[in-house]
């Protein structure tokens, strides 16, 4: 039964917490070095973000060639679910590293501000996979 949403809300929260995990396993799967580059938060950070997402939906081996063409017959996963991957690794870096929901930018030279979810890098590719997908009817 639900009230007040809050059933919505576990379930998110589950999910979100889920795909955290896996974005961590994901990352540390490079290797110790790449998973401490990721979560110093600095320019890296949001190209890691924009592999994960990329090696789950457009079907993509990490450290394959990225520019060869995505055979029809694999689709990877949804760009809907594409979007349930960014909001929770917004909110894990918001919850965890308290880089709340701001856009990211960077302030005085290496210092980074926001959350690196909402780069504009990774708001740009998820803007190209969304027209990948609609194009191949794979959404």
């Amino acid at each position: 039964m639900i009230q007040n949403g809050c059933f919505e809300f576990f379930e998110n929260n589950e999910t979100f917490t889920r795909l955290w995990k896996r974005f961590h396993a994901y990352v540390r799967g490079w290797g110790e070095h790449h998973h401490a580059r990721c979560f110093e938060i600095g320019k890296e950070t949001p190209h890691y973000i924009i592999n994960w997402i990329m090696n789950a939906c457009e079907n993509r081996v990490a450290g394959e060639q990225f520019n060869e063409e995505v055979e029809g017959s694999v689709k990877g996963s949804t760009y809907s679910h594409a979007l349930k991957m960014r909001a929770a690794i917004s909110w894990g870096f918001a919850r965890d590293y308290q880089c709340g929901h701001q856009e990211y930018k960077t302030r005085q030279g290496a210092r980074w501000d926001g959350n690196p979810s909402l780069a504009y890098e990774v708001g740009k590719y998820m803007v190209s996979l969304q027209r990948r997908k609609v194009s191949c009817n794979c959404f």
